[in-house]
């Protein structure tokens, strides 16, 4: 689309937010909302509040992975001060 469409959908769509959540919480908690639907709504509401899983495992593992390093060079220079 180019800007000038994309300024008017931006104002159509202004404030349809909380609208939108709410439906979507509806349809989530409605029995008769098939279940397959239901799943991608909770889908896409936990991946827009707490991450994808894929890029969420992948810091944690960076993070984890730098703490351990960290772990590892100060055993190193633990074992080197003890050897003097």
């Amino acid at each position: 689309m180019d800007k000038k469409m994309n300024e008017v959908m931006e104002k159509l769509m202004a404030g349809m937010g909380p609208t939108a959540l709410q439906n979507m919480r509806e349809l989530m908690n409605n029995p008769s909302t098939p279940i397959n639907t239901r799943v991608q709504l909770i889908d896409m509401i936990l991946e827009r509040t707490m991450g994808k899983p894929e890029e969420t495992m992948r810091l944690l593992m960076e993070k984890e992975d730098r703490e351990a390093a960290e772990e590892r060079m100060a055993e190193i220079i633990r074992l080197a001060k003890q050897r003097r």
